[in-house]
């Protein structure tokens, strides 16, 4: 979305797996995640559930899926929201 939008609105969000029906593998991989190292200004809660809803929303189109997005965060930024 970075790219679609240019700027620097969803640079600072990565994307940790693809789309894809959750699995044992998947919550086993999770152990190994670990928050970047380097500070970055922008990216926060509000951005990357933009970018997942747009990922799901491309990837399951239509279809009648139970859709679920799972948020995984070490909780040390603060969340950028307006009322």
């Amino acid at each position: 979305m970075a790219k679609q939008y240019g700027g620097d609105q969803y640079a600072n969000v990565t994307s940790y797996r693809a789309v894809e029906k959750l699995s044992l593998d998947a919550l086993r991989s999770l152990e190994n995640v670990q928050p970047e190292i380097k500070v970055t200004k922008g990216g926060d809660l509000m951005d990357g559930m933009i970018v997942a809803l747009d990922m799901l929303s491309r990837h399951c189109g239509t279809r009648k899926y139970k859709k679920r997005i799972f948020v995984i965060s070490d909780g040390e930024k603060e969340a950028k929201v307006s009322d």
